[in-house]
């Protein structure tokens, strides 16, 4: 299973050091990078976590060049 994730989640985790769960639950942890940057903008113990997570397990990537209309429809109201 693929997770793609938001910054919420991620960041929670880290907070309470169970970032691996993510790694557990699901074969592909996929993080935009634009929530990456996000999740880095408050240094600390946290953004420590989740830069070692991306090392390993949290998969940063690139918005996707073609979007699914059912996606594009369903994501409109999203921010980055």
């Amino acid at each position: 299973m693929t997770f793609i994730c938001n910054a919420g989640p991620i960041i929670a985790l880290a907070k309470i050091d169970r970032l691996l769960l993510l790694k557990e639950l699901a074969d592909t942890v996929l993080i935009p990078i634009t929530v990456f940057h996000e999740m880095l903008a408050k240094p600390g113990a946290d953004a420590d976590r989740i830069i070692k997570a991306s090392e390993s397990f949290l998969h940063v990537t690139d918005q996707p060049k073609s979007i699914a209309p059912v996606v594009e429809l369903a994501t409109r109201q999203l921010d980055a």
